[in-house]
């Protein structure tokens, strides 16, 4: 499932392209037709412009092959082109609006929000190149270079807390500040407050702008699975139910597992929502899944699962907790069955099991640390309590 993307439209490298000749096109164009340039002057800008999308074309497709960019973008790369065709035509824009007021703030942070940071520099970068090929100054250029990129770098990483209030502020407040040294102090006139205007403008719509980034962002990328999450980890949807009908012991397995799947990957900051998801259907769930066409699960649960159920050779630091999960889990059970009566000794039981488990190498790849290895195995020793409930 991972990139699937590049079959077809993107792996023809046709965005590439397409963006290359129509901003250079458009660059041309508006160069001799809007701005009176002459043939030479705008054809030097169109081949500047051009060669800077190609550039930034390349840089991106270098970070899809080597899986570097953000969240799921690689999957969805046609969400980061619409993103950039939009930027053009904004940065061609730009070219009749006065350079104080362009919301130049909400490319960076769209561009890095739907790629990486480095990819969403890059690319804003060449477009703010574009917006200031006609006239416009060196520190216009850095005023919303150094803001853009400031910006970028705080709304990087939302998927854990999609926490904006701060970083919105800082970033309006850097704006603010660039403009002020850049565009009000630089006027041929005496300072008053009618040479905030269109600074104060600019904060205004950069503002409504990120808001609105920010929701687009929220409901295609950080919360696109939250719903499928709370449905499938729901116990009374129509896959569980069957579930604990057929096989009642083995369902409540899945649920223990699940529970410590859950609390582990919250001390750890993994993927809270798909290893509970993994947990509850990493047995017979999987193939009751299958039965039910109109559920399915979202990618990260679908990667844990299929690397959980293929290859014994793990690598994701989530499959890892799983698999840790599941052998605890079944271990304490089966002794509790064998010896109702007798109180086992939880920690040398636990200790036992993470020696057979590295014994066997099958985490030698595995992305878990040995600090986090060993927080989860103080985890499962700390749960005595929940062991006695399972009785």
């Amino acid at each position: 499932m991972k990139n699937k993307e590049k079959n077809g439209f993107s792996r023809l490298l046709l965005p590439e392209i397409l963006t290359v000749l129509i901003g250079g096109a458009a660059v041309y164009g508006l160069g001799l037709l809007g701005k009176q340039l002459s043939v030479e002057n705008a054809l030097r800008d169109a081949v500047m412009a051009a060669l800077g999308l190609a550039v930034s074309g390349f840089f991106l497709r270098r970070e899809v092959v080597d899986s570097r960019l953000d969240y799921d973008n690689g999957e969805h790369l046609m969400r980061f082109w619409t993103a950039v065709w939009c930027s053009l035509l904004f940065s061609l824009t730009c070219a009749f609006l006065p350079a104080g007021g362009w919301p130049f703030l909400a490319v960076f942070v769209v561009l890095s929000l739907f790629s990486n940071l480095s990819v969403g520099i890059v690319f804003s970068g060449v477009f703010l190149m574009i917006a200031t090929l006609w006239g416009q100054s060196v520190g216009i250029f850095f005023l919303y270079f150094i803001s853009g990129v400031f910006a970028a770098c705080l709304f990087q990483h939302l998927e854990q807390e999609f926490a904006i209030g701060i970083p919105l502020f800082l970033s309006l407040f850097c704006l603010l500040l660039c403009e002020t040294a850049n565009v009000v102090l630089l006027a041929n006139e005496h300072l008053s407050l009618e040479q905030f205007l269109v600074p104060a403008a600019n904060l205004i719509v950069s503002g409504i702008l990120l808001l609105g980034i920010l929701k687009i962002f929220s409901g295609t990328v950080v919360f696109r699975d939250r719903v499928k999450y709370l449905e499938l980890n729901d116990t009374e949807n129509q896959v569980l139910v069957k579930y604990r009908e057929e096989d009642r012991s083995e369902y409540f397995l899945c649920v223990h597992t699940a529970y410590f799947c859950e609390r582990i990957a919250n001390k750890l900051e993994l993927d809270r929502d798909a290893l509970k998801c993994a947990g509850l259907y990493h047995r017979k769930g999987w193939d009751l899944m299958q039965e039910t066409p109109d559920m399915e699960f979202p990618a990260g649960a679908s990667e844990i699962l299929e690397e959980y159920k293929g290859t014994r050779k793990y690598k994701k630091a989530e499959t890892a907790v799983l698999y840790c999960s599941d052998a605890v889990v079944s271990a304490i059970l089966l002794l509790l069955q064998k010896e109702p009566e007798k109180k086992p000794d939880y920690e040398q039981v636990i200790d036992r099991i993470f020696e057979r488990i590295r014994e066997k190498g099958i985490f030698s790849e595995c992305d878990l640390s040995l600090r986090d290895w060993n927080q989860m195995q103080r985890i499962f020793k700390e749960e005595k309590l929940y062991y006695d409930f399972l009785r």
